[in-house]
């Protein structure tokens, strides 16, 4: 599961951890042979993104290794720039991702009317 990621450290900590419950939740009611997370932090200084570029290179390219499918869900509303991104800095590794962000969803207007409704 991949985020954009903001760019202050705690905050980034704090979105991974928001991306883990949800991590956890697969890894418990799902098939996938493995879970993990992980932001981009794309609006970062170059040397922070660049890490997290490396770091998700270094994940997919393990998944490789050991013959498993990679499969990259982002959390992205849109997917133009930062999928375009992503592709690009995981050229030549082995992996699927969704193409379309959560916007493109047919049921997401549904859901933002439902949170909206359920607000306490």
């Amino acid at each position: 599961i991949v985020a954009h990621g903001p760019v202050d450290p705690e905050e980034n900590r704090e979105q991974l951890q928001i991306l883990e419950n949800i991590a956890d939740y697969l890894r418990e009611n799902s098939g996938f042979a493995a879970v993990s997370v992980a932001t981009l932090q794309d609006d970062a200084p170059p040397e922070v993104r660049m890490a997290r570029t490396r770091e998700l290179r270094e994940r997919v390219q393990q998944a490789n290794a050991q013959g498993r499918d990679v499969l990259i869900v982002t959390t992205l509303l849109g997917t133009r720039i930062v999928q375009s991104s992503l592709a690009r800095n995981l050229r030549g590794l082995d992996y699927r991702f969704n193409a379309k962000g959560l916007i493109e969803h047919p049921q997401f207007i549904e859901w933002i009317n439902w949170s909206i409704e359920n607000t306490e």
